[in-house]
């Protein structure tokens, strides 16, 4: 049996489709695609890749999941290429997706979904409200990626800055159970802390990757339209991206 994974969008569906590929039934060839919905052209790509799949694997099945799947999963199902669809269930326990990529860096996330309602997204929908990964799950997970060979660990998720109890403090407790390496912080303008800023704890060291996502516009009259981010203003998004910059 072979799983072979074709992920699109960002570092948690990276995360996604490697816990996916670890869970599929023995006996069949699979080839997960797992779709993105960040933007039109991701969800044109999506359908591109699970038409490829098809060509290029035909004796195996093709599973269409994540973000795109989940807003319109009756589109999905009804391309002939298409074998299974899978759908989040919001009310579901979360498990740590985690998984490598590259070899070397390995993906855990510890948070999923988004409470914000911004005018142009549509990922709060996809994934639901926001939701933090407990403490001893997220290090289980960082311990076996560690094992697997892992050289560094993405902390990431959908608005990490959101992490229950706050990223600094699971950041220094990871540190204290001996597991580290980098955060990868998908959130919002008001979580990127001073440039520099990174936490090292008895040698071991956390890099923070900082990137706004919620930023994809950097137009004061669209980041007014922004819930709870009508207070960041084009002029100090870029006095901020031009700090982190240095």
């Amino acid at each position: 049996m072979s799983v072979e994974t074709i992920t699109l969008g960002c570092r948690l569906n990276f995360a996604e489709s490697e816990a996916m590929a670890r869970q599929m039934p023995a006996g069949q060839d699979w080839v997960i695609v797992n779709s993105c919905a960040v933007t039109s052209e991701a969800v044109r790509q999506t359908r591109q890749a699970i038409r490829r799949a098809r060509r290029e694997h035909p004796n195996a099945k093709v599973l269409a999941a994540g973000c795109a799947v989940q807003l319109e999963p009756e589109r999905f199902r009804s391309m002939p290429e298409v074998d299974e669809v899978r759908t989040r269930d919001f009310a579901a326990p979360l498990t740590v997706p985690a998984g490598a990529h590259a070899r070397v860096r390995s993906f855990v996330g510890i948070q999923t979904g988004c409470d914000h309602r911004c005018t142009f997204c549509s990922i709060w929908q996809a994934r639901g409200p926001s939701r933090s990964l407990p403490f001893e799950a997220i290090r289980s997970a960082v311990a076996r990626e560690i094992d697997r060979g892992a050289k560094e660990i993405v902390l990431t998720g959908v608005d990490i800055t959101d992490y229950a109890g706050g990223l600094g403090s699971l950041c220094r407790r990871l540190l204290d159970a001996e597991q580290h390496q980098q955060a990868d912080e998908g959130g919002e303008p008001g979580g990127l802390g001073p440039p520099g800023s990174g936490l090292t704890h008895g040698g071991l060291g956390v890099g923070v990757h900082r990137w706004p996502p919620c930023v994809r516009c950097g137009g004061s009259h669209i980041l007014s339209r922004m819930p709870g981010r009508g207070r960041f203003k084009a002029a100090r998004v870029r006095c901020r991206v031009r700090a982190g910059a240095r």
